[in-house]
């Protein structure tokens, strides 16, 4: 953040303000952990369990113990399935403390009360032994995944079939998943290979939905509890928020953006309704509805955008417009042209430009507009600094 704001050349009273306030956030939070971690006490009784906390003190009676689970923080809005494959769950009780195993001991009721067990704490025998008397609710969920499968007959016709047919999907899976991270690493360090790293991208969506069509029932498109099948949800996030990265070129502007917006929302409800309709997991989960259909707007979207430009050769009309008004948006790291009226357009209009354009560009002077048709019919423009 510094750094941006020194390359921004942010007004030296702003700067210190900025590091003053980065110092108190982090004293804070180191006040905050200490006391959390100072507070924290685990007592054990012959008939319950009671934890201190710096939010108060949380008691369990031992009938009212549900089981237990591993504590994942980032998981806790996804109905709490296992370790990703690719990225195991952070093992942590407290931010910033890795390495600490942390276990969830759950209560029956509706609205469960929770105590974390972590593994910093020094226990005896007696603590041990009760311990793991709990049940283990992620290893029955698991076992309760891998008996649904062993009957599963899309995955082979014996048991020892279907259960080595699990392991190979895992494989395609993790190569899978490890290959679209380095596309998106790629595409976005390298905008140079923007012309391999598009279709790539937009492909991979559309490989896990044929991995999902190809072998039912083997693939999901998001975790959940129990899950023992792998999930291709990663594709999608990646592709959806690489290409929107690319979409929005500073410098480019679509003059139908209305039109490209509807596109998008008809390719999202039409890609997550093939979705659910292939992968009955995600159809027992509602929310994951509204997770696709973000991801897949923000697809679809990029994708028109991207094919409306990319594939446009249509050679570009020129216009040479005058620049009435140049803005440099400091809090922002934004670059603004107030340009005159040109072609079709009637009106001043303010367009956002990169950096070099915006330095080389002159007050009063003029920048060059190129027109173009669009590939798919639907006009844009870019904002460039005139050849000599």
């Amino acid at each position: 953040m510094l750094l941006t704001a020194m390359y921004l050349k942010v007004p030296e009273t702003s700067l210190i303000l900025m590091i003053y306030m980065l110092c108190l956030l982090l004293t804070a939070l180191g006040l905050y952990f200490f006391l959390k971690v100072s507070r924290y006490q685990l007592i054990l009784y012959r008939d319950a369990i009671e934890v201190h906390a710096l939010h108060g003190i949380t008691r369990l009676l031992h009938a009212q113990i549900k089981g237990r689970r591993e504590f994942r923080p980032w998981i806790e809005l996804r109905n709490r399935g296992p370790r990703h494959e690719l990225w195991p769950a952070p093992k942590m009780y407290l931010p910033f403390i890795p390495f600490v195993d942390v276990t969830e001991i759950l209560s029956i009721d509706k609205k469960p009360k929770k105590i974390h067990v972590h593994s910093l704490l020094k226990t005896d025998a007696v603590f041990q032994t009760w311990f793991h008397a709990i049940e283990d609710l992620d290893a029955r969920d698991n076992q309760l995944a891998l008996d649904e499968i062993a009957k599963d007959s899309n995955f082979g016709n014996s048991e020892t079939e279907r259960m080595q047919q699990l392991a190979t999907a895992k494989t395609v899976a993790k190569h899978l998943k490890s290959s679209s991270i380095v596309i998106a690493i790629f595409a976005l360090l390298f905008s140079g290979i923007s012309d391999v790293a598009i279709p790539a991208l937009v492909l991979l969506p559309w490989a896990a939905i044929a991995l999902m069509a190809w072998s039912p029932g083997r693939y999901q498109i998001a975790e959940g509890s129990g899950n023992v099948r792998p999930d291709l949800a990663l594709l999608f996030i990646l592709s959806s928020l690489v290409l929107t990265v690319y979409a929005h070129d500073v410098g480019t502007v679509l003059l139908q953006l209305t039109d490209i917006l509807v596109f998008a929302a008809i390719a999202a409800i039409a890609l997550t309704g093939l979705i659910f309709h292939l992968d009955r997991f995600a159809r027992r989960r509602y929310w994951v509805l509204f997770f696709l259909l973000l991801l897949n707007g923000g697809y679809g979207y990029s994708t028109f955008v991207l094919a409306n430009t990319k594939l446009d050769n249509a050679a570009p009309q020129v216009y040479k417009v005058e620049v009435m008004k140049k803005t440099a948006l400091r809090d922002k790291g934004g670059y603004i042209l107030l340009l005159a009226p040109w072609g079709e357009q009637k009106q001043f209009q303010e367009v956002r430009v990169t950096r070099a354009s915006y330095e080389s560009i002159k007050m009063g002077g003029n920048t060059c507009i190129l027109f173009h048709p669009g590939a798919l019919h639907m006009p844009w423009y870019q904002v460039l600094p005139c050849m000599k």
